[in-house]
């Protein structure tokens, strides 16, 4: 199965599709987006359903390090749940506004499965196949853009307007609002300012292939549009090489150390440093040398340090040197040590789960044998559970003190004639 994004390096997503009213959580509206990508490479099978790993999508979310399949099913699960407004401004002509829910089955995957299936609306399936009018969704977004919780829906409205060489959109307030779901909410514009608009746009500006200012328009000092100034930001180009290193690149190259086949996560895994500037040869050599489980983890631990750093005086500049050099030395894969104890803590979280999965069997066995007592007690002459009660009162003094209707004497009752005590057979 090809991976969920691949080259070229943009997602074509339906406008009518970028423009709805977001309730979702923005998880879900990221799975949403790969969804659309995914269902325009892959096939159906006969039953309408399509397929994707949750590994594949934990992925395209950066999730590598923490393969967070629990999240992942909770998404498609939100969006099969949720009915959406499609086409909010009535931009895509392909359909009039449309309320539906984007998923009308989903195979229910457990958390040890590792495949999703899911049908798509039929209403929705065509233009999804064939967008005739749509934004240019740059594929590494949803993993990009974590830091704001408005910055991915805001990203694909701007994305949106560019892709059609409209460098100026003009919103109101109002509509911006109801687009990302905060419909009354946040009635000043200092504090929409504060909360959703700077930390958005910082964040698009800083990891994304826009650059995007803005401008306010008031009507009686009240501030109810805002016009924004969009520009797509070219690929960087690659650096020139020395006169050295050019002679060299001329001699024929070495034969890569290529085994005769990759695994599809190898090979999603090589596609994915490709898309960061890491050579062929640095890509497979991380691979032969760490294993995949190794590569991934230095490749988790480096996007960590670039979000971790960004902003401080040890920001990293050039996050793809800083991955190559990772993944030569080796910095961020975990030590055996960390393996041992992650391999510890699993084992005694299974051994605490086993234990209360044996006390809760037994609870059940308990109950289920205190009912089936109290049902024959229940059943015997008045005298003789009167005669039974007083046997237990002289086998058990400690509760003759205690009133017949306190709860722990009558559990200690239920317990004594499943016991010694007994009931005649």
């Amino acid at each position: 199965m090809e991976p969920l994004v691949i080259s070229p390096s943009y997602i074509r997503k339906p406008t009518a599709l970028i423009h709805f009213e977001r309730d979702l959580s923005v998880i879900a509206q990221k799975v949403m987006t790969l969804i659309v990508a995914h269902c325009q490479k892959e096939t159906k099978n006969a039953q309408g359903f399509y397929f994707v790993e949750k590994w594949r999508v934990c992925e395209s979310l950066g999730w590598e390090a923490s393969c967070n399949h629990l999240r992942v099913v909770e998404a498609f699960e939100e969006i099969f749940n949720n009915t959406v407004i499609w086409n909010l401004f009535g931009q895509d002509r392909t359909f009039a506004y449309l309320k539906c829910k984007l998923i009308t089955s989903l195979l229910v995957p457990t958390t040890t499965g590792g495949i999703v299936g899911f049908k798509l609306h039929s209403d929705l399936e065509p233009i999804i196949q064939s967008p005739k009018v749509f934004g240019q969704i740059l594929f590494e977004v949803p993993a990009l853009l974590t830091r704001s919780e408005y910055a991915f829906p805001l990203y694909e409205l701007l994305a949106d307007h560019i892709s059609r060489d409209e460098s100026l959109l003009r919103i109101s307030m109002a509509d911006l609002k109801r687009y990302l779901g905060l419909k009354g909410r946040y009635p000043e514009f200092g504090t929409f300012k504060l909360r959703v608009l700077t930390p958005s746009l910082d964040s698009i500006n800083a990891n994304t292939d826009l650059q995007v200012s803005y401008e306010t328009c008031q009507t009686r000092r009240v501030v109810d549009v805002l016009v924004f100034h969009i520009q797509r930001q070219s690929q960087q180009e690659k650096p020139v090489k020395t006169a050295v290193k050019t002679l060299v690149a001329l001699s024929p190259p070495p034969p890569l150390p290529t085994p005769a086949s990759w695994s599809a996560e190898e090979q999603a895994f090589l596609d994915r440093l490709a898309r960061h500037q890491i050579s062929a040869e640095d890509a497979i050599q991380a691979l032969q040398t760490h294993g995949l489980d190794g590569a991934r983890e230095i490749y988790g631990y480096v996007r960590q340090e670039v979000m971790r750093r960004k902003g401080t005086a040890e920001e990293i500049r050039n996050g793809a040197a800083y991955l190559a050099r990772c993944l030569r030395e080796g910095y961020g894969r975990k030590g055996d040590l960390d393996r041992e104890a992650e391999i510890v803590q699993a084992q005694q979280a299974e051994q605490a789960a086993a234990a209360r999965r044996t006390r809760a069997e037994a609870n059940a066995v308990t109950r289920t044998q205190t009912a089936a007592v109290m049902e024959r007690f229940t059943a015997l002459p008045a005298a003789e559970q009167t005669a039974l009660e007083r046997a237990f009162l002289e086998a058990e003094p400690i509760w003759a003190g205690r009133p017949a209707s306190s709860v722990s004497r009558s559990k200690a009752f239920q317990r004594w004639l499943a016991g010694a005590g007994g009931l005649p057979s």
